[in-house]
């Protein structure tokens, strides 16, 4: 009876010795704890398994989620303590999966940048005028520029622009570092008129409280003495060389043009016209020699098989 015992475990502990030994381990470093807002995080994945293969790492973060098995680098845009979690899924489910977290922080040292740019007190109209960037960043590096030149936009670190009117011009540039902070800088140049550009306004007037111009543009006679404009009022306007104005006129509500479409022609190649004398019981058949018949209306009639 003992020696019966004896066969039975050791027939039980072969059956368990030949089973595999499966396991999983999550496991990954960082480069370090602390970091600055932006700045990389360096991550290696170190997870490991026995008698089983790793079917899957699922990567969690900040809100964000990656499968990769090797995740590289991330970076955080705020300043705070961040969780890094790591999954890791055995190949088709065979055995519970494991985790593994790390905390770091993040931190922010970045000093904003100093937006500054030269450009010419004064430009002259139609002349091309350079704009330069002298802005700095003491602990980070200037990564956009947005220029706004009189309603002008450049996202040029460096840009040129040539005014077509004169007058005082304010100049705004905006710097962005790679921290996303920026900075803002503001000037004022002056354009001069240039000798090519001698035309100013003469005179201006409101001619029409009760419209607004909408299908007009103004009419000047030859010699120039005279200026006519309309409006959506309804009224034409005569204004002399100096402004003055010297009548106006009803035009009336405007209305629709009548569009005619022309009849088809016949084809002269294809068509005679026979003029017969016509009395009172009919067209003649033959020539009408009394002068009655011929004072009479004539009837014209296509014969088209000519």
């Amino acid at each position: 009876m003992k020696t019966r015992i004896l066969f039975i475990a050791a027939i039980l502990f072969g059956a368990v010795s030949c089973q595999k030994e499966q396991s999983l381990k999550a496991l990954f470093t960082t480069d370090k704890d602390v970091y600055e807002i932006q700045e990389e995080v360096v991550i290696q994945n170190l997870s490991s398994s026995k008698g089983v293969e790793i079917g899957m790492c699922k990567w969690e973060w900040n809100g964000q989620t990656s499968y990769q098995y090797d995740l590289g680098s991330i970076s955080f845009p705020e300043v705070g303590e961040y969780t890094i979690k790591l999954t890791v899924y055995a190949e088709e489910g065979v055995i519970s999966p494991v985790t593994y977290e790390r905390s770091i922080s993040v931190f922010n040292n970045n000093e904003p940048p100093v937006a500054a740019f030269e450009a010419p007190a004064s430009a002259v109209q139609d002349a091309p005028v350079q704009f330069t960037d002298r802005s700095t960043d003491n602990t980070g590096r200037i990564v956009s520029w947005y220029w706004n030149i009189g309603g002008v936009i450049s996202t040029d670190q460096n840009p040129e622009v040539t005014f077509i009117s004169w007058g005082d011009v304010k100049v705004t540039l905006t710097v962005t570092d790679n921290y996303g902070e920026t900075s803002t800088v503001s000037k004022t140049i002056t354009v001069s008129k240039s000798d090519g550009h001698g035309m100013q306004i003469a005179w201006s007037k409101a001619y029409d409280t009760k419209g607004y111009v909408y299908w007009t543009s103004p009419a000047v006679t030859p010699d120039g003495s005279r200026v006519y404009v309309s409006s959506t009022g309804y009224h034409l306007v005569c204004f002399d060389a100096d402004g003055n104005e010297k009548g106006r006129y009803d035009i009336g509500e405007r209305v629709p043009i009548l569009t005619i479409t022309p009849m088809p022609r016949l084809r002269a190649s294809r068509t005679r016209a026979l003029l017969r004398p016509w009395t009172r019981r009919g067209m003649c058949t033959s020539p009408c020699s009394s002068t009655k018949s011929l004072r009479a209306p004539l009837r014209a009639r296509a014969d088209s098989s000519q």
